[in-house]
Formats: C-alpha cells, structure tokens, sequence
C-alpha cells in the first residue's frame, strides 16, 4: 500500500464511508509529503513549540499540522486536517475546466488538489497575505501549469480573474465579505467557516440569480484560524473581579449544559435568541472553567446547571430554557438539517420549521 492509499484509508476510516470517487483519486495523485517538510508540534509543557521534521508517518494521518508560528508563538498557518479537505471538496461539487478562488494559500497542498480536480482545461487562483508562504507555495506548485499563487487580501478576494465557478475559504471569518459574493458568479458556489461568539459552522452557498446566498450547512467538526490583514489585534481584557463581585445563584436546565454547548446546533440558536452572548475560558492553578458572558451577566458552566453572577438573569435564564426546549423540540437535527440565506451581514436560518436570525459581528 502506498502513502496515498494511506491516507485516503484513515479519511475514509475517519468518514465511515468511501470517498466521492473524483476527490479519492485526487489525494492517491497528490503527495502531501512534498508540501509538508516540517512543522510544529506542542511541547510536553503544553505552553510552547517546537519545529520538528515532518516523517512519513505523520504526514500521511489524518492530523491537522502546524507550519507557520509568528513571533509570539501563535500558529497562523496549517496544513488542514485531510478528512475536513476532502468533506469541503465533495461539497464544492468541482468539474473539469472550472476556475476556483483559493482564499488562504498555506502549504499549497490544497491548491494541488483543486488543481487536479478542475483539470488542465481549468484554473486555481490561490491568495494569501503572508509573502512567505506564497514564495515556498509557488516553488512547490511550479510543475503545475493551472495553479496561480498571488498575494493579497483574503477580504478583498481576487478581481483579476473574476468570476469564479466556485470559492473556498480555508480560513475562518466573522462575516461573509461582500468582495466574495461579487466574484462569484450567478449559480457558483461558496463554502466558508463562519465563527459565531459560540460556535464553528461551514457554509456551503450557492450564489442566486438575485445575488442572494443560500445554501446548507455542512456536517464539519473543525475551526480554522481567523483570517487576519496581517497584523494582530488583541482583544480587550475582561475585569472579571467585577463579574465576580455580583450576586450568585445557581440555576439547573433539563438538560446538561456542558453537552448542549457542544453542539454547533444548539450554539447557533442560542446565538440567536441571546444576541451578544460569548464564551471565555477562566480559572486558576485549580481549575478552569468555561463561562457563557453578556454585558451583564456571566454565567460559569457547571454540568447541568449554570452558575449565575449578577442580578439580571431573569431574561437570559429564560432565553437559555427557551433555547432548550426548542433544540429538543426539533429532535436534536444535526447541523447539516440546517438551511440559511445571507443577507448582508445577517444570516437567516431554518430547521423543523422554525426560522432564526443572526446579525453577524466582526469582533
């Protein structure tokens, strides 16, 4: 058995299920070996990085791999997980002699397997921001004669080669930009990882006649980094003495909620129905908890029932109970039950009959 062979064994391992046979053939033809010399891996510590040489082995698991870390040790860069790729490729639905826009370069690994499904009659345009990635990209992509590696702003996408049959956002975004939908032309297709305060979830948008995107969401359990503009803006930090200060009261939910916020489902109708609610991560040497945040409530995760700090709970509570009883109501759909369209900067979405809204923050 090949190295190919493989890694399309672990993916279809991983899937439980065999692989579309255009996008199989794709990963037995393109050899991730040669776009992943080397990458980081976690220190024992857990706090710091390492750069070790890339073996066989682990490059042809089903593994996301660390290549880039900027100066401050925080990856923006990987190879993507092999198994996501390939559920992102099926669902793109690519034929021969479409052009693509690649937004997020990487390793070019991807690229190559785009490349080989538009075949020699089609075209990849592949962007990204960090100069060095698309220097050693291109290098690694020079025998390809369908495969343009360029610089640019993943925001502002590509208008050279517009439009596009379809685009790929191997990046995480907080809204969908508008440059995006204007170079995909009518029928095309757009799937994208959209970061809610909550939750990760992929769409998968097919553009309308009108312009509008609509689509479904994709059964994807994985988060990309955030597309950045090349510059890092940290967040400001919370004063949680000053949640801490308020009133506390415990309050139980008929289901536990550390399950519940788990779920890509249940996170995104909650979005919805508490606008501005986020989650942060906050503990000492003794434990670390994770904490559901509003402007004035904070509420600490505790199994089935939530610890609440402050003294205008009654709203949220109630909200939080509602989301619940709907999730249940709706027989728990997986999130590829989902179906939304995208009206500027607010998402539209629908399952079991009921409808939700959700006006999209770049925070």
């Amino acid at each position: 058995m090949t190295d190919t062979e493989h890694l399309v064994r672990h993916i279809e391992q991983r899937l439980q299920r065999p692989l579309q046979p255009a996008i199989r053939q794709a990963f037995l033809h393109i050899p991730r070996e040669e776009f992943v010399s080397q990458y980081y891996q976690k220190r024992e510590n857990g706090l710091s990085w390492k750069l070790v040489p890339a073996s066989t082995q682990q490059v042809y698991q089903d593994h996301v791999l660390v290549t880039a870390i900027d100066d401050k040790e925080r990856p923006f860069s990987s190879s993507s997980q092999p198994s996501v790729m390939a559920l992102q490729l099926e669902a793109l639905e690519i034929q021969p002699g479409q052009r693509i826009l690649e937004i997020g370069t990487g390793t070019g690994y991807n690229a190559a397997l785009l490349g080989f499904l538009v075949g020699a009659g089609g075209q990849v345009i592949s962007i990204d921001i960090q100069e060095g990635l698309i220097e050693v990209a291109k290098r690694r992509l020079s025998t390809t004669g369908n495969i343009s590696v360029l610089y640019g702003d993943g925001f502002a996408g590509c208008r050279e080669y517009v439009p596009y049959d379809r685009i790929l956002a191997t990046c995480g975004v907080r809204q969908v930009p508008q440059a995006w939908t204007d170079q995909l032309q009518s029928s095309g297709r757009l799937i994208c990882n959209l970061h809610t305060n909550l939750t990760s979830i992929f769409l998968c948008a097919d553009k309308c006649p009108s312009g509008r995107l609509e689509g479904r969401l994709l059964d994807i359990d994985a988060s990309y980094m955030l597309m950045h503009t090349g510059s890092y803006q940290p967040g400001k930090p919370l004063d949680w003495s000053a949640y801490e200060a308020l009133p506390q009261r415990h309050v139980q939910f008929a289901e536990p909620v550390d399950v519940l916020l788990k779920s890509p489902a249940f996170c995104l109708q909650l979005q919805a129905l508490v606008p501005g609610i986020f989650k942060k991560y906050h503990g000492n040497r003794e434990a670390i908890y994770l904490y559901l945040l509003t402007d004035e409530v904070a509420m600490r995760v505790d199994g089935d029932s939530l610890l609440f700090f402050g003294d205008q709970q009654a709203d949220i509570e109630q909200k939080i109970k509602q989301c619940v009883q709907l999730y249940r109501a709706s027989g728990r759909l997986p999130i590829s039950e989902y179906r939304f369209s995208l009206d500027g900067d607010c998402l539209h979405f629908s399952v079991a009959g009921k409808a939700f809204q959700l006006c999209l923050q770049n925070e």
